[in-house]
């Protein structure tokens, strides 16, 4: 039998340089930019698109929205978006300063890459070779800069049962984010939920989602779906 994979957990107790690097790398500038283009509704961008998820949600509600920016570093991800939405731009990398220095929207969506902190991947967080493992830290220096009304930010199960401590560093970063008068701009909560239970797909899907509301207009704090009837799995070929 082969040996079993040993997975590299987060050090509890945090490596405070790397910590106090992405801290100061997220926190240092505050700008207030808006989006730049008249819309119809509210406006709505995301990083590492994927296929625009959130799109097909807003249209499925008859939402009356505009799409400011999609991001992804994938070129046949681009195609597609391209030749699916109406997106206003598209970025192809949220590390780089044009992608910080984008029109802002009211709603912002970010599925940030899961296999650094996947049980199937490697395990070695912010650690990945290939970067990946920081690539939250973007998504949150441009939350920082724009302050966008609301945000979903979302990841595997593995961030709460493997990174632990990365995924309080993200809470925490998130919850540091001033307005500017001063005083902490978004009310955060977070829950652990499978698809198949609350987004009627057909897949035993376990997602980690972080929201935030920016407090000058939450008027309650995040209601998160209740779970959902199961449907006969031919009804999605219908």
């Amino acid at each position: 039998m082969a040996p079993k994979r040993k997975i590299k957990k987060d050090n509890k107790k945090g490596d405070d340089r790397i910590k106090k690097q992405l801290v100061n790398m997220v926190l240092t500038v505050c700008t207030f930019a808006t989006c730049v283009d008249a819309h119809p509704g509210f406006s709505v961008a995301s990083a590492c698109s994927g296929w625009s998820s959130e799109i097909f949600a807003l249209s499925s509600m008859n939402a009356r929205f505009t799409s400011c920016f999609g991001c992804d570093n994938d070129p046949v991800v681009k195609k597609l978006n391209v030749a699916t939405h109406n997106h206003h731009k598209w970025y192809d990398d949220c590390t780089q300063e044009d992608f910080q220095a984008s029109p802002g929207a009211d709603l912002f969506f970010a599925g940030f890459p899961c296999q650094t902190f996947s049980l199937a991947g490697s395990g070695n967080g912010f650690y990945d070779s290939q970067g990946r493992g920081v690539i939250v830290m973007y998504l949150i220096k441009w939350i920082a800069n724009h302050l966008p009304k609301a945000f979903v930010l979302e990841n595997v199960e593995g961030l709460l049962t493997l990174h632990y401590a990365t995924f309080l560093l993200i809470l925490e970063l998130l919850m540091a984010i001033k307005n500017k008068n001063g005083k902490p701009a978004y009310s955060i909560t977070w829950k652990l939920m499978n698809c198949r239970l609350h987004g009627f797909i057909p897949q035993n899907r376990k997602r980690v989602f972080i929201s935030g509301i920016r407090t000058d207009f939450a008027q309650h704090d995040m209601r998160w779906p209740r779970e959902a009837r199961l449907c006969v799995i031919a009804s999605y070929f219908v």
